[in-house]
């Protein structure tokens, strides 16, 4: 099954909407992320991965937020002394490079800067003294497999939902917008040319075309065969004008149903959403083994 075809199920059909939903996924993603941050910084762990540094190249963040940075200083490749790295301004690198500095970082207190996207760690981190960062990324969707790369899948339906009042919002602006304008015009042109009509046969109006004479005429030349044809003819026309009025008023009733169902089905998705949050209120991770060390994470700013 499709992240589309489970958007669906809250939002209608998505026909039409293929490159908002493609869209829409990747923002999604970025704005669970975010929310998450928000509700409870220690659950951005949930989306982390962890690399590790051994040289002088840097690391790319490539837009990702930085939860954690540490380094080794023990040379023993048995043993371990990790001590956190903490954020420095790209204008001190080079004094924290600088042992004869007072802002020199020695292996038991590194630091680490960011300069154009990249993080760099010092000192410099080697093969018996690396760095491990922890950061977190924004996942690659694919829709069709339903999978997001380095997002939890407890958080899929976040995800589906948020899609899901996007579109239901967008076709709320649709209705509004297209839907409502174009029968509008549509309506009024076929039950203005049914009225033009009747009036030309009922007035003989010198400035209505192809009327040769009106119901005037035929009255006071006493033509009674053509007064009753004539009142015919402006009945069929009155009663052409009226069916038009019928089509507006049954498209318009359709259309109100639509927009009332949309808006309230865009209430329940919002609702829905909300609750999934709910389990996450004042969450904090710490001492879990399955990320970093045992080591209960903290957001670092930068």
């Amino acid at each position: 099954m499709s992240f589309s075809t489970k958007i669906g199920y809250y939002a209608g059909s998505v026909t039409g909407f293929d490159n908002e939903v493609t869209s829409w996924l990747n923002d999604g993603v970025k704005s669970i992320i975010a929310r998450a941050g928000a509700v409870s910084p220690d659950l951005l762990y949930k989306f982390s991965h962890t690399t590790t540094l051994s040289a002088s190249s840097g690391y790319e963040i490539a837009g990702g937020r930085v939860l954690y940075v540490e380094r080794d200083a023990d040379t023993a490749s048995a043993t371990t002394d990790l001590h956190e790295a903490k954020l420095i301004p790209l204008n001190q690198k080079n004094q924290a490079a600088d042992t004869a500095s007072i802002y020199f970082a020695p292996s038991t207190a590194p630091v680490y800067y960011i300069d154009n996207n990249k993080l760099y760690v010092l000192p410099i981190p080697t093969t018996t003294q690396p760095a491990s960062i922890v950061v977190v990324n924004y996942g690659t969707v694919d829709d069709s497999a339903e999978t997001i790369s380095s997002f939890p899948t407890e958080f899929y339906k976040h995800v589906v939902l948020w899609v899901a009042m996007n579109i239901l919002h967008a076709k709320l602006v649709k209705l509004t917008e297209t839907t409502l304008a174009s029968l509008e015009t549509e309506i009024t042109t076929e039950a203005t040319s049914a009225l033009t009509r009747a009036r030309k046969l009922m007035e003989d109006d010198a400035n209505l075309a192809n009327v040769n004479a009106s119901v005037d005429d035929f009255i006071s030349n006493e033509d009674t065969e053509m007064v009753s044809a004539s009142l015919s003819a402006i009945t069929t026309e009155l009663n052409r004008a009226q069916k038009h009025m019928d089509k507006w008023a049954i498209r318009e009733k359709k259309l109100i149903t639509e927009y009332n169902w949309t808006s309230g089905q865009l209430a329940y998705v919002k609702g829905m959403y909300e609750e999934c949050w709910a389990p996450y209120q004042g969450v904090t991770v710490a001492n879990d083994s399955a990320y970093a060390g045992d080591r209960k994470w903290q957001v670092k700013k930068w």
